[in-house]
């Protein structure tokens, strides 16, 4: 969806930038910049996609509740990640000379490493109590 899409489609559906940025979760200035071309966080691409399609919020919403669904995306981001810093460790091995900005590379896809694994952590944690929380089907059975 680009800039132009996203400012007919929030005009059509009879949306301020105000009320979609509540639905969104941004700032007016953050839909602002979107519908004069910024780069889109895949995590915000999704939910606005569904939003301007005229999809409910509840069912965008409901999925990134699903810790099944969102451990999908978490691998999505995760095989993404693997293969941008494949492609900066053939980028060193073929250019030696542009380091310091390959190592700065680096340096942001580790952060996103360590941004990953948390959030992969505290799904597998949100799984766990969940499970705890809700009787399981045996459990049920033998009640």
């Amino acid at each position: 969806m680009n800039a132009l899409e996203i400012r007919e489609s929030r005009k059509k559906l009879g949306f301020t930038q105000a009320e979609l940025a509540k639905k969104l979760g941004v700032s007016v200035k953050t839909i602002s910049n979107y519908e004069n071309g910024e780069v889109i966080p895949e995590s915000k691409t999704d939910l606005l996609h569904s939003i301007l399609s005229n999809n409910t919020l509840n069912e965008s919403a409901a999925e990134y509740h699903n810790p099944n669904v969102f451990r999908e995306k978490l691998l999505e981001l995760q095989e993404k990640i693997k293969v941008r810093k494949d492609y900066l460790l053939d980028l060193q091995n073929i250019n030696p000379k542009n380091t310091s900005k390959i190592e700065h590379q680096k340096e942001i896809i580790n952060v996103l490493e360590m941004r990953l694994d948390l959030m992969m952590n505290s799904n597998k944690e949100l799984q766990e109590d969940r499970e705890i929380i809700s009787p399981t089907s045996k459990d049920e059975e033998e009640n």
